[in-house]
This record gives structure tokens, sequence and C-alpha cells, in this order.
């Protein structure tokens, strides 16, 4: 599985790299960008599960244990997203899961 976490300013934080990038493009002919914002991505490669969530329960249905296992994932790639990836003061973060063709 894939994870895609996105970090950038927030809109009241100035981008002086993106002002810097925007006044370079319009320098060189390319006027029509008005605004440039810088971000962040980062991929992650996700094996395995959460500590959190424990090992496999015969007692649950394969779709069930997927479910909790994409909660448990997701709940844990935002904590360390706040935590790590992104200083919340300033940056904003969203998270995107990739789903991977078996």
């Amino acid at each position: 599985m894939k994870v895609k976490v996105y970090v950038s300013l927030r809109e009241s934080v100035l981008d002086p790299q993106g002002q810097a990038i925007c006044e370079a493009l319009n320098r060189t002919g390319y006027d029509f960008v008005t605004d440039v914002r810088v971000s962040k991505v980062f991929e992650l490669e996700i094996n395995g599960e959460p500590k959190t969530l424990g090992t496999k329960s015969g007692i649950f249905k394969a779709e069930i244990y997927d479910a909790k296992k994409m909660k448990a994932i997701r709940e844990q790639v935002e904590k360390f997203a706040g935590e790590l990836l992104a200083n919340p003061i300033i940056e904003t973060f969203r998270i995107e899961e990739e789903e991977e063709d078996d």
C-alpha cells in the first residue's frame, strides 16, 4: 500500500520561495502565472500493520480486518505527519491512500 502526505504552508503564511519562482517565471515570459505556492510530498510505502492493531484475529472477516487495518494505518500516519512531517503552526497536510493492484 502506498500513502502520500502533502504538506503545504497555511494560506496565511507568506511563501517567499513560491514568490521567487513566480517572479522568475514572469521575467522569463510566463507572465500568465500569477501565484506559486511550494509544497512537499512524502510518498510512503506501507507494509505490515501498526502495532496498535495487534495481530489478525480469527474472529474478524477479511473485509472487517482490512477496514480496521486501514483505519489504524491512517490514524498512525495522521499522528506522525502532524508531529514530524509538518509544522502545525505554519503548515497543513492531507493524506491520500493508494491501494495497489494485486
